[in-house]
């Protein structure tokens, strides 16, 4: 992160494809607007590319979407400017054993403990566990 003093998220892939399949609430487009107009900044593990390919993937072959528009949605995905973050794969893995948790959603938590960040999801159980963390 930068030192600014701009407010960080981190985001999931259920929280990303939510408002790239305009499945959201008008929650997740305010904080969106919020981020297109630079007062926050969104950051994820570096495997946010893969899930929301994978869940662009999964609709197109479900056909909720046309090939060609998972192929924009993408596209618009890859412009939204999330900063990567590396994270310590070992200490994600005694997360995701410890909380029973897919070494996935263990990656958002982790990354959002270790920089104290709010995370974006939309995935009730990891939304769960979340909220011990910060409560």
């Amino acid at each position: 992160m930068d030192g600014n003093t701009k407010t960080y998220y981190v985001i999931d892939a259920s929280f990303v494809l939510s408002f790239l399949l305009s499945e959201g609430a008008s929650e997740v487009n305010d904080i969106f607007r919020q981020h297109a107009a630079s007062e926050i900044v969104f950051i994820s593990p570096t495997l946010l590319k893969y899930e929301v390919g994978n869940g662009l993937r999964s609709k197109a072959l479900r056909k909720k979407i046309v090939k060609e528009r998972a192929d924009e949605l993408y596209d618009r995905f890859l412009k939204l400017k999330i900063e990567e973050q590396e994270l310590d794969y070992h200490e994600v893995l005694r997360v995701a054993l410890s909380k029973n948790l897919s070494f996935y959603d263990a990656s958002y938590l982790t990354l959002a403990k270790n920089l104290s960040a709010k995370l974006l999801t939309l995935d009730r159980v990891l939304e769960r566990i979340n909220s011990h963390r910060r409560g």
